[in-house]
Parts: structure tokens; C-alpha cells; sequence
């Protein structure tokens, strides 16, 4: 499929797209996301010296995003600081202390999340909530941090008793997307959309007859040649924060989001299944304080347990 990134935000545009743009429009792209201000107040020769590229990368990378050239990408995000819809991203350094990191970290996870609630197409999730809860068999796939959001996806909807499952392994991925069919959904979670493995397991289930849909964040990545949905987030991560920190929340709120949308569908049904999946693991938890010396005298309270 063909994705056209959506007008909106122009930084939200920038931090979708960031994936897909070469080492020169992503020093560009950095300078737009911390200094929106500065961008507006500059000339295209001023930027090329800001940032030390070329003039012809800057204007490529506005016609990249959309715009017909860098005058009308400075409109637009004129229009957006001055309307306080952008908010100013802050940079970490390394000579930040405690408290610095924590508002700058806590900072980023909510531009994350407002750019890519502004991206995520309302149209694309109603089609991937019909296709998962439609599907005989839901199967997730992700390495490296995203495998831990395809871990949680899998014990979100195993939950509401849909038969789910998460591989983090590239072999079994492979192995499992062979057998699914067109009864079947296949999830691929991919922040840069160039994971190898990641697309070459939703082509094998694509051609197998399933679902395919991808969480990315990459418009114009390969993955995206296999989607049949496609969920688009938009988060850069660069320096320390390729260590998968905003980019892992943003994938976690558009699995919530799938959860909540499928969930709701049968919600009766599904309060059933979430009471039934509480009690069998309320006897798991510590017990408040005063109960504990009745465990250690082999006393077993309401829905406890003898074994501590």
C-alpha cells in the first residue's frame, strides 16, 4: 500500500517521516523539532548554515513532507507555534541533572504522543479493529523493544479470550506466518520500518492469506509494501533516545487504543472474560500486612493461599 503522509501538524509530519530521510534531511529535521522558532525567523541560506547542509537538501526535504517549498513549510509552522499547538521539544545533554531529565523525559513522551495521536488515521485503526476481532488467530511480531510491545499485545488480547500470540524470534515468526490463512491477522511492530525480519514475516503471511498490519513509524519504509493497515506513529529517536524510550510509548498507546476499540465491541462479553482472567490471579498477590501472620500459621484467609 501507498501511505500520503496527512495534513496536520508540520513537527508531527517531521517525526513521522524521520525514519525514511537520509543522514543530511535528518540534521534538518532535528534542527526543525528543537528550534521551530528559530526555522520560522530564518532564511533557507541562514538554516543551510545552521545546519550545515545544502540548500537542495533543505528544499528537498520540504517537498519530501508535502510543501511546495521552504516558504510554505515556514507558514505552516508559523501558524502552528504561534497557535501553541507544536510544542518546543528540549534536547537532552549530558550535563542535565536528575530533575532536568525527568521533565525533558517526560516532556518528549507527551509530544510523542500528541504528534502521534494527530497521525494515527482514524479510518486505519476502524479497519484493523474490525480485521483483529474478526480474526480466528492473532499473531504479533516485533525484535528488540518492540518485542516487548508485542509481548504486551499478546496479554492484553489472550485476556478477552481471543487467541493470541507474540513471537520475538525472526525463525519461529517465519515458521508460524506460514501457517496463518485468510481467517488470520498478522501485526508487525516496526519503529523504523527497515527491520528485515519484521517484513520479511508479514510478506510470508501476507502470501499465506492473512491480515497484515504494521505499526510504524517510517511512511515510506519497505515494510509498508506488505501492509494491508497501516498505523503510523510519529516519534524521532536519535542519540540516547535510540534506546527505544518515546518511540516504545507511542507503540504501547496504539496497541492500547486496538484493545480498548475491540474490547468495547463486546463489552459485556469481555467484562466477563477480564473478571474470569482477576480471579485466577487474585490468590497471586501479597497480601496486605495484617494477613500475613494467619499465612505463616498455615491460616488461609478468603481467597488466599498457604503457599507464600
Amino acid at each position: 500500500m501507498e501511505i500520503q503522509p496527512r495534513s496536520g501538524k508540520c513537527l508531527s509530519r517531521v517525526r513521522g517521516m524521520f525514519g525514511g530521510m537520509t543522514p543530511a534531511e535528518q540534521k534538518v529535521a532535528e534542527y526543525l523539532i528543537s528550534e521551530p522558532n528559530k526555522v520560522v525567523h530564518s532564511t533557507v541560506t541562514e538554516l543551510s548554515r545552521l545546519t550545515k547542509t545544502s540548500e537542495a537538501t533543505i528544499v528537498k526535504l520540504c517537498k519530501k513532507m508535502g510543501y511546495k517549498g521552504f516558504q510554505e513549510l515556514k507558514i505552516v509552522l508559523a501558524r502552528d507555534v504561534g497557535n501553541g499547538k507544536e510544542r518546543i521539544y528540549a534536547p537532552m545533554d549530558p550535563g542535565d541533572d536528575i530533575s532536568s531529565i525527568k521533565r525533558k523525559l517526560f516532556q518528549e513522551y507527551k509530544i510523542a504522543l500528541d504528534s502521534t495521536m494527530e497521525v494515527l488515521d482514524d479510518k486505519e485503526l476502524a479497519r484493523a479493529v474490525k480485521a483483529i476481532s474478526a480474526a480466528k488467530k492473532i499473531e504479533f511480531y516485533g525484535v528488540g523493544a518492540s518485542g516487548l510491545v508485542a509481548l504486551d499485545a499478546q496479554l492484553k488480547f489472550a485476556r478477552i479470550n481471543l487467541r493470541a500470540a507474540a513471537y520475538v524470534d525472526p525463525h519461529v515468526q517465519a515458521t508460524c506466518a506460514a501457517l496463518l490463512s485468510s481467517e488470520d491477522v498478522a501485526v508487525g511492530i516496526s519503529y523504523s520500518g527497515t527491520t528485515l525480519d519484521i517484513i520479511q514475516n508479514l510478506q510470508i503471511a501476507k502470501e499465506a492469506g492473512a491480515t497484515t498490519i504494521g505499526i510504524t513509524n517510517n511512511w515510506s519504509s519497505p515494510i509498508v509494501q506488505w501492509l494491508d493497515i497501516a498505523l503510523l506513529t510519529s516519534c524521532p529517536e536519535t542519540t540516547f533516545r535510540g534506546a527505544a524510550i518515546a518511540s516504545r510509548m507511542v507503540q504501547l498507546a496504539v496497541i492500547d487504543t486496538l484493545f480498548l476499540s475491540v474490547a468495547f465491541e463486546s463489552y459485556n462479553e469481555t467484562l466477563q472474560y477480564l473478571v474470569k482472567t482477576m480471579a485466577a490471579v487474585a490468590n497471586r498477590k501479597v497480601l496486605p500486612r495484617n494477613q500475613h501472620d494467619g499465612l505463616q500459621h498455615g491460616i488461609v484467609g478468603e481467597g488466599g493461599s498457604s503457599e507464600i
